[in-house]
């Protein structure tokens, strides 16, 4: 554009700006010196003619004044986006390529440092290990002469001796290395030391790194998933007692009666495996109680029957399941749920190891997760591992 200002002091200087500020009053296209003295308040709304030919013009410019529009614009342009599922898919593709690069370099890095930290051991190992490869080498060539050997077999060549006396000089030989009862008691320690020392760092052992092939625990790894289950506890589905707070994760009992009140999720489990955490804290050492697990949906909530559940209390009490392992201490805890539709199985963990699990198949075509909370300060935090 080769327009130019015409206003008096402004000496014909190109036109270059366009102000889209809507409460603008001034003459919106404006030179250098109408920049400055029109549109001082409007520096966040002009744009330059010669941007408008840029191909990012509209993400980066002034004109597009709500923020939400204007940046997703940007990430249009970003990721080189057209019209087409086909191109996101390919950007999403390119995105967690580019993550699991980084996590195989991660994991790479970290194994190598292990790895280096498993030679230095063996190394040091070794060298503590009193074994004399020379001495015992040394000790084979003594017994087994295998310079004499060879000079009487290059003399029966050479002198043409009788057969009979050549066979007499083999005996004498070998009659005298198995003579040699005690230096050869010696070099049969020494060859079973070596043995051992090979087997122990050299051998292919499956079983050598088998400790640390299990302490790469995938445990977390195989359940993770970047679409976990979005339940939490029902605003709708709880005793009036029960207080919701965290995005309805963590539910509090606020008042001061005693009772079996109750809250169920907002999600009903009848397909599929089910994972979730459950961070118990009875916020009182006398009255230290809390159950937590499946039920059936037909429950008062006010008064909830936890002997027709599936469920744990922080008591160690176990109903319709069957204990596995025991702890000291109940409270304080984060527990592992899992329900397996697929398997109709149901079990309660504690860091990796199972406490309780129902015995034989569910039987109920779908179960809700529930909680009882029994006395005041009793909470529980839901966490959604799948």
């Amino acid at each position: 554009m080769r327009a130019f200002c015409k206003i008096e002091g402004h000496y014909r200087k190109p036109y270059a700006w366009v102000c889209t500020n809507p409460a603008c009053e001034n003459t919106r296209i404006s030179c250098s010196k109408c920049l400055t003295v029109q549109h001082r308040g409007c520096l966040g709304f002009m744009l330059h003619i010669e941007d408008i030919e840029n191909p990012n013009f509209l993400s980066n410019s002034n004109w597009i004044h709500n923020k939400e529009v204007k940046e997703a614009v940007a990430l249009l342009k970003k990721y080189n986006l057209g019209t087409s599922k086909e191109q996101f898919l390919q950007a999403f593709e390119d995105v967690v390529n580019h993550e699991f690069n980084e996590i195989v370099k991660f994991f790479n890095e970290k194994l190598n440092e292990k790895k280096e930290v498993i030679i230095k051991q063996f190394k040091e190992a070794i060298l503590a290990e009193n074994l004399n490869i020379v001495d015992f080498e040394n000790e084979v060539n003594r017994i087994y002469d295998k310079i004499s050997f060879m000079s009487i077999l290059n003399s029966f060549q050479r002198e043409e001796k009788e057969l009979d006396s050549f066979n007499s000089e083999l005996t004498t030989f070998f009659n005298n290395t198995n003579n040699m009862k005690s230096q050869l008691s010696k070099l049969e320690v020494m060859a079973k030391n070596l043995k051992t020392f090979t087997k122990k760092y050299l051998v292919v052992d499956s079983t050598l790194f088998s400790e640390f092939k299990e302490s790469i625990s995938f445990d977390i790894f195989n359940r993770y998933s970047p679409f976990t289950a979005n339940w939490t506890w029902a605003p709708e589905q709880k005793s009036a007692k029960i207080t919701l707070c965290e995005n309805n994760l963590k539910v509090k009992k606020l008042d001061n009666s005693q009772g079996y009140t109750g809250v169920l999720g907002n999600t009903k489990m009848s397909e599929g495996v089910y994972q979730w955490e459950i961070s118990a804290s009875t916020g009182n050492g006398e009255h230290n109680w809390i159950s937590f697990g499946i039920t059936t949906p037909n429950q008062n909530f006010e008064k909830m029957d936890f002997n027709n559940t599936c469920s744990m209390s922080t008591k160690g009490q176990a109903y319709y399941m069957t204990r596995i392992r025991e702890l000291a201490d109940y409270d304080e805890k984060v527990y592992l749920c899992e329900l397996d539709m697929n398997k109709r199985a149901f079990t309660i963990s504690y860091k990796g190891k199972v406490l309780c699990k129902h015995q034989g198949q569910l039987k109920e075509d779908a179960y809700y997760p529930f909680v009882i909370l029994y006395q005041q300060g009793n909470s529980v935090t839901l966490k959604i591992i799948k």
